[in-house]
C-alpha cells in the first residue's frame, strides 16, 4: 500500500504501476490535489474495476 503522494510519484516515475494508474494520474492530477485540498477523497477507477483510492493521512498518522 503506498502512503502518501511522493510514494505515489516515485512508483509511477519507476513505472511500477500499472500504466492506466499512470496516465490517470497524469490527466486527473489537478482535481486529484483539488479534492485533497478540500479534504475529500478522490477515487480513480481502472479498466478491469480496479478502485484506487487517494486520500488525506490523518494529522496524527502525518506527524509520526
Amino acid at each position: 500500500m503506498v502512503t502518501s503522494l511522493s510514494k505515489l510519484a516515485a512508483l509511477i516515475q519507476d513505472g511500477s504501476v500499472p500504466a492506466w494508474l499512470r496516465e490517470t494520474v497524469t490527466a486527473k492530477r489537478a482535481e486529484i490535489l483539488s479534492a485533497l485540498e478540500q479534504n475529500q477523497p478522490y477515487t480513480l477507477t481502472g479498466p478491469h474495476g480496479e478502485a484506487v483510492i487517494i486520500q488525506r493521512a490523518a494529522e496524527a498518522a502525518a506527524a509520526a
